[in-house]
């Protein structure tokens, strides 16, 4: 079944944008992607290189004749090289509208077929009026080139990956020049045939060669991405929902703005952009077209300057792209801005200072290293510009002023100044100068922007009532990886150097929700799921196990590691060395400030030994670690953290908040969201696949009467179902095509969850707790995101109104009904499973008490009435087992006193090993169903649920390792317990990372085989993660 791009474009794309990542294989992804690589990419390389070939072979023409044979004198041929950028200006809006209009392929073919057409009526130009008239069309044509082009390209791939395919055509610039040379010195050896002059021969091959290219392009390129040729039909289908994904047609439909233009217009960054470029260009333009001529006034031979200019242009590739590898490789955008206009005005200082022709040659060379490079970089960088809009107009502003450039750069190489051409070669080596110059003002205006943020965050203000890149949201720095040492201390240092922007916390949460849209879900939403915002940056699990060791034996004096002015030196063993006595609150009212719990991800003992400043701060992207304590580690003195995040950070939530308090009728608004035919499909979507992680709602009542169920529930829980239900909406084949153009929009569903929860909290009933554990398993909605304070206190919210409701009590000997009595339980354990878990996340003491409960343990009874009780009871009775020893762990080892306590490793080991042992036994007593070296029997590609019931495990682990490492490894990684059983320990915890690598490895293997490819990505990461947690320092 195809997926229409009708049926796409019908719905709204917000929201399909936001909901067919989970509907999109990475290994489809890639591979159609390739296919654009491999069919499409090298075509429009090729359209470049003639299109440019046409337009430069008159310097090529120049140099052997063409001037005295059409009569040309003075400034003439100057002319017509100005001529030909008039048109070129004015008709590439027209082209624009066309290529909207009718489609990229139709209108490139239409567009080479032409401008060859004139390239080969050029060679039958008999004097100066023929050539301005061909030279007048040939830029009105060849205007229509770059719009299809990057059309075609936003309209196939996202958005970071379009600066190296726009790349690609530089370089294929720079290349015609070295063939157009190669093509010329061929031609004119040839000299005169059938009456025309070798010059005329050269129009007319190369307009031959055009048209017969123009003609191939009507056939070979595809009318749109979904329809191209090569595609197969699952393929087509993935194209479908790349486009939906991505927007790629965002462009057509964006609404004009004249506040964006007003931006646009007063933006000094988009003014020192462009005319950045126009400097740049003059001198692109002037080499492009004049760079024979020049070797011709270097006392080189006609024959000579042509060939002569193919090593120039070939080396003038390599540079263009290795420039712009290196610029996407370290992310620092600055440095490749500076060398290049550098490198061009080197080379033209050379070719003034010097008469010698070697000299000039090789002041060429140095030339065509930079020349190219710079416009490639610099139009990369204005594309990554936050708003569409804003985008859009600085975009084409400063392309259409770098065009313009083309009429400066026809006038300053006269025929007048020859040989040496000092006055062209100095007005290039100027412009360029300048261009360096507004590579400097950009920085310094980054520089500053930056300062005023930080200023302005500082004081607590949230926001600075501007948009785009000015605003407070948007950082023009984003690090590689989450460390202290990738951020820079300005924010201006890479000129807001990385490949992928972000405005704000939200759209970089959301991006990468989209990226793995089930995550919750495949991982049960009972374990920390806060990793999630760090699996982008985990990466591959090689690339970060390799980084462990090199971690382990930090130097923390190391420029390398910490870019902080002051580094506080942690002590040795027990010592506690006294630290900075200046007093700073942390009560600060636009910060949220929390205390660092020791069983949190981020271990207080290990952030002991992160490069704080010398007033205990450390600062990363949207938060600032602090450490308040006096001294260092020490007996009875633990180390304390606090997290506080800035003041932006918080924004999004008031935003969400706000959005959901102004909902007036939550039951109209899901209505109008989901219709009851689209809800009964998710519905059974959630008793498929997030049931057993959140046995919640009552099976029967939903199986009896579906619709009724609909009617007759909260409207919180529903969208709450709804919204958890909705990455899985590819096992249904009917709501897979529906929800692709007509997906509810996640946000809006939380929205409506939250919304009635906040009404429920003080009258609260059953639907209040399902409404609040449903909450407590997104990572998408900002007030109750799993990282934040508030899910800890909304975990112990639900504990306290399950005690309120009476669900801690044991209702088997009520007089209520069984289903309702199955339902008591059911929902009582999966609170003390959520409200256990956030506890270890948080790093806080769970508030249960095994005194205060005498509700007996969940058992295959409590799961009567489903479809598959068994499965599901396997997980759940499983989970809440296992969630039984990590609360025994983190009693042992993580409270406040515990950790204070103890520091012996004898008494910690006789604690743990009881627990170890509890662990085994817990693995090796699960139904055969669950265990990981099993193959599941079924032939469906499903989610498979064992991954995060083992990740659950293996995190139990990683709790009692962290316990039994503390007295083994002191300050600086040191081992301070040299005796036979530490270095057991040492080996122990080394021999379970191996296994545990050795899970991934058999997951990979089974990925291979083809078993729930679509958690590949999902599951890589999370092991990633997992990993991470294990290493323990080297012997």
């Amino acid at each position: 079944m195809t997926i229409s791009e009708k049926d796409l474009d019908s719905g709204d794309n917000a929201s399909t944008g936001m909901g067919v990542s989970a509907q999109i294989d990475k290994e489809s992804e890639r591979r159609v992607l390739s296919k654009f690589d491999w069919f499409v990419m090298p075509q429009m390389s090729i359209l470049v290189l003639f299109a440019y070939l046409d337009r430069t072979n008159i310097g090529n023409a120049r140099v052997f004749g063409f001037e005295e044979s059409t009569g040309m004198s003075g400034t003439d041929f100057n002319n017509i090289s100005m001529f030909f950028y008039i048109t070129y200006i004015i008709f590439e809006t027209p082209w624009v509208m066309a290529v909207r209009r009718f489609g990229p392929g139709r209108v490139l073919a239409v567009a080479i077929i032409c401008w060859s057409a004139v390239t080969l009526g050029t060679g039958f130009a008999h004097n100066y009026r023929q050539v301005v008239a061909c030279r007048v069309l040939l830029g009105a044509f060849e205007a229509g080139l770059f719009p299809a082009l990057t059309f075609v390209i936003s309209g196939i791939y996202p958005a970071a990956s379009q600066g190296k395919r726009i790349a690609v055509l530089y370089i294929s610039i720079a290349l015609s020049g070295a063939l157009g040379g190669l093509i010329a010195y061929g031609i004119q050896s040839m000299g005169e045939q059938r009456g025309l002059a070798a010059w005329r021969w050269l129009f007319i091959i190369e307009g031959a060669v055009s048209f017969a290219i123009g003609a191939l392009c009507w056939v070979s390129l595809p009318g749109t991405p979904e329809t191209a040729w090569f595609l197969n039909e699952a393929e087509r289908n993935t194209m479908a929902l790349l486009k939906a994904r991505d927007h790629p047609y965002e462009e057509a439909t964006v609404k004009f703005s004249w506040k964006q233009v007003g931006l646009a217009v007063s933006d000094p960054l988009v003014w020192l952009a462009s005319i950045a470029l126009f400097c740049s260009s003059i001198a692109m333009f002037g080499f492009s077209t004049f760079l024979p001529t020049l070797l011709k006034g270097m006392q080189y031979t006609s024959l000579q300057a042509n060939y002569l200019s193919i090593p120039v242009y070939v080396l003038a590739s390599i540079g263009t792209g290795l420039t712009t590898y290196i610029s996407d490789r370290i992310g620092r955008r600055a440095i490749c801005l500076i060398h290049s206009p550098i490198l061009v005005m080197i080379g033209y200082a050379v070719g003034i200072g010097s008469s010698n022709k070697s000299a000039g040659y090789f002041g060429m060379f140095i030339v065509g290293a930079g020349v190219y490079s710079y416009n490639t970089v610099l139009l990369t960088q204005v594309g990554l510009l936050p708003n569409m809009n804003y985008f859009l107009l600085a975009n084409k502003a400063a392309v259409s002023i770098g065009n313009a450039a083309g009429l400066a750069a026809s006038q300053i190489y006269p025929i007048g100044d020859a040989p040496r051409y000092l006055v062209g070669n100095s007005v290039s080596l100027g412009f360029e100068s300048l261009a360096l110059a507004c590579v400097a003002l950009i920085y310094m205006l980054l520089r500053y922007r930056t300062g005023q943020k930080k200023k302005l965050m500082s004081q607590g203000i949230e926001s600075n009532g501007k948009e785009g890149d000015q605003s407070l949201d948007f950082d023009y720095v984003i690090p590689m990886r989450s460390s202290p040492s990738s951020h820079s201390a300005d924010g201006a240092d890479s000129l807001a150097g990385q490949e992928h922007y972000t405005a704000s916390v939200s759209q970089r949460t959301h991006s990468l929700v989209d990226s793995t849209p089930s995550f919750e879900q495949s991982i049960g939403g009972m374990i920390p799921t806060q990793w999630s915002l760090d699996l982008e940056q985990l990466g591959q699990t090689e690339t970060f196990m390799q980084d462990i060791p090199s971690f382990w034996s930090l130097s923390y004096h190391d420029a390398s590691v910490a870019d902080v002015a002051d580094i506080v030196e942690p002590g040795i063993g027990n010592e506690a060395p006294s630290r900075s006595q200046t007093q700073t609150t942390l009560n600060r009212h636009d910060r949220s400030t929390s205390f660092i719990g020791y069983s949190n991800e981020s271990d207080p003992f290990l952030l002991e030994h992160y490069p704080y400043s010398a007033s205990d701060e450390l600062d990363f992207f949207m938060v600032t670690y602090r450490r308040p304590s006096l001294q260092g580690v020490s007996v009875g003195h633990p180390p304390i953290h606090f997290l506080q995040s800035k003041p932006q950070a918080a924004l999004q939530n008031q935003e969400a908040m706000g959005a959901c308090l102004a909902l007036k009728n939550e039951r109209d608004v899901l209505n109008d969201l989901v219709s009851v035919e689209m809800g009964v499909a998710l519905l059974r979507l959630y008793l498929r696949f997030i049931f057993q992680n959140l046995p919640i709602v009552s099976v029967a009542k939903l199986q009896e009467d579906e619709e009724e169920f609909i009617r007759s529930t909260s409207p919180g829980v529903l969208a709450g179902m709804f919204a958890l239900a909705l990455p899985f909406t590819s096992w249904d084949e009917q709501l897979c095509l529906d929800s692709a153009y007509s997906k509810p929009d996640t946000s809006k569903l939380w929205q409506i969850s939250y919304c009635c929860l906040q009404k429920g909290l003080h009258f609260p009933s059953l639907s209040t707790i399902q409404t609040c554990l449903l909450l407590l398993n997104t990572t998408t909605f900002d007030p109750v995101a799993v990282e934040t304070p508030f899910a800890w206190s909304l975990a112990c919210s639900v504990l306290a109104m399950a005690q309120s409701l009476g669900l801690h009590v044991e209702p088997s000997r009520w007089k209520i009904p069984e289903d309702e009595v199955r339902l008591r339980r059911r929902l009582w354990w999966t609170v003390v499973v959520e409200h256990s878990w956030r506890a270890v996340t948080h790093g806080r003491s769970t508030m249960l008490r095994d005194d205060d409960c005498n509700v007996a343990p969940i058992s295959y009874a409590d799961f009567a009435g489903t479809d598959n009780p068994s499965n599901a009871a396997d997980y759940f009775i499983s989970f809440c087992l296992l969630t039984n020893l990590v609360n025994e762990i983190c009693r042992n080892f993580f409270t406040l006193r515990a950790v204070s306590r103890i520091q012996n490793l004898t008494d910690i080991l006789d604690r743990a090993k009881p627990l170890q042992r509890s662990l085994y036994t817990w693995l090796e007593s699960l139904p055969q169903s669950l265990r990981l070296d099993q193959v599941p029997d079924t032939t469906e590609e499903i989610p498979d649920s064992r991954a995060s019931l083992h990740i659950a495990y293996f995190t139990a682990h990683v709790l009692l390792y962290r316990a039994l490492l503390r007295p083994i490894v002191g300050q600086n990684f040191v081992v301070v317990n040299d005796d036979e059983t530490a270095h057991q320990v040492l080996q122990e915890a080394r021999d379970f990372m191996t296994t545990l690598i050795g899970v991934y490895e058999k997951y990979k293997q089974l990925v291979k085989e083809g078993h729930n490819l679509r958690q590949d990505t999902i599951m890589e990461q999370v092991f990633a993660a997992v990993s991470s947690r294990l290493a323990p320092p080297p012997a």
